[in-house]
C-alpha cells in the first residue's frame, strides 16, 4: 500500500466511524444527562474490554518478541478470562448487542493480522522494533474503543479530541520505533491504522447494532432512519440520487435501498421521461405530436427523452 492512499483510507475510514451521527438516548426519550441506562452501561462495559483484550493479546506476543520465548499460555488465558468476566458483568448490567463469541472472536481476527502484518524476523534490532510497534498498536486499539464507550456511556457524539490523542500517540510512537533503525518493514503505520481502525467499527458496531439508537458506524436502527429516505441518498448512478421508492434498515444497522428507485436502473420511475428502454408507452409519433411519426426514440443518460433520431414517414 502506497502511504498516501494508505492515509486516505484511514482518514476515510475515521470520518465514517468518527462522523456518524450519535444520538445515543434511552429508549423512553429521556435525555443522555439523567444518567446512562442499563444498556448503555452495557455496551460501553463491552467497548472496554474488546479494547483490554487486544491490548493485553498483543502484549503477551510483545513479550514474546523481546525475550526470544514462546508465547506464555498463562498471559493469553488471563486475557482471556478477564474478557469474559467483563462480557458477563456488562450482561448483568442490562442487555445489550454483542455476542461474546463473536466480538471475542473479532478481537483475536485482529491480533493475528497484526501479528501477520508486523514480521520480526531480522535479528535484535528488528526484534526491538517489532516490539515497541506492537506495543504502540495495542494501545491505539485500547485508547479508540475506550473513546467511544465514554461516548456510549455518556449518551454524546465521541469526543475527537480524544480519537486524535490516540491517532497521535500511535503515529509518534510508530515514528520513533523506525527511527531507531533496523525494522524489517517502514512505512507501515497507515497500513496498521487501517487494521485497527476497521476493528474498532466493526466491534463498535457489533455492540451497538440493535440497542434502537443510532451509533457510531450506524446508518440507522430498526425503524429509524434518522430521518432520511431513498431520495436522500446516491444512487449507483454518481450523477444523482434515488429518486423514490422505498428505505429500510438491514440487520447490520445499515442502509437497505434495495427498494429505492433510481435514473438507470432500466425502470421507467415517477419523474423519469424513460429509463433505458423503458419508454412507458411513448413513440416517436406522441413525442412529436405525430408530425415526426417515424424513427426511434433515445433515452438520455438523465432519463429524458431525445426524439432527435424521430422523422416523416
Amino acid at each position: 500500500m502506497q502511504a498516501g492512499q494508505g492515509r486516505e483510507n484511514v482518514l476515510h475510514t475515521k470520518r465514517g466511524v468518527a462522523f456518524a451521527l450519535f444520538a445515543l438516548l434511552t429508549a423512553t426519550g429521556v435525555a443522555a444527562q439523567a444518567g446512562p441506562t442499563p444498556e448503555q452501561e452495557c455496551a460501553s462495559t463491552k467497548l472496554l474490554a474488546a479494547g483490554t483484550k487486544a491490548s493485553k493479546k498483543l502484549s503477551c506476543y510483545r513479550k514474546v518478541v523481546e525475550d526470544y520465548s514462546a508465547v506464555s499460555a498463562r498471559c493469553l488465558q488471563r486475557a482471556e478470562q478477564a474478557f469474559d468476566d467483563a462480557f458477563a458483568r456488562a450482561d448483568d448490567k442490562g442487555t445489550c448487542p454483542g455476542d461474546t463469541a463473536e466480538v471475542e472472536g473479532q478481537v483475536d481476527d485482529y491480533v493475528d493480522s497484526i501479528l501477520s502484518a508486523l514480521p520480526d524476523d531480522n535479528g535484535d534490532a528488528a526484534q526491538t522494533c517489532t516490539a515497541k510497534k506492537l506495543q504502540a498498536t495495542g494501545k491505539k486499539a485500547k485508547r479508540k474503543l475506550k473513546c467511544y464507550a465514554k461516548a456510549v456511556r455518556k449518551g454524546e457524539p465521541v469526543d475527537e479530541k480524544c480519537l486524535e490523542k490516540a491517532e497521535t500517540k500511535f503515529d509518534e510512537a510508530f515514528a520513533k520505533a523506525e527511527e531507531a533503525g533496523g525494522c524489517t518493514t517502514v512505512g507501515d503505520a497507515d497500513e496498521i491504522e487501517q487494521e485497527t481502525d476497521d476493528f474498532v467499527g466493526e466491534v463498535t458496531l457489533d455492540v451497538s447494532c440493535g440497542n434502537g439508537v443510532i451509533d457510531p458506524g450506524e446508518e440507522c436502527e430498526g425503524d429509524n432512519l434518522d430521518g432520511q429516505q431513498c431520495t436522500d441518498l446516491q444512487s449507483p448512478n454518481p450523477e444523482f440520487n434515488f429518486n423514490g421508492g422505498t428505505l429500510s434498515c438491514n440487520s447490520s444497522c445499515q442502509f437497505n435501498t434495495y427498494f429505492c428507485t433510481y435514473c438507470g436502473d432500466g425502470v421507467k420511475n415517477d419523474g423519469e421521461q424513460c429509463d433505458g428502454s423503458d419508454f412507458g408507452g411513448a413513440d416517436c409519433s406522441s413525442e412529436t405530436g405525430g408530425s415526426l411519426p417515424a424513427g426511434d426514440l433515445s433515452c438520455a443518460d438523465n432519463c429524458t427523452i431525445d426524439a432527435s433520431d424521430c422523422h416523416e414517414e
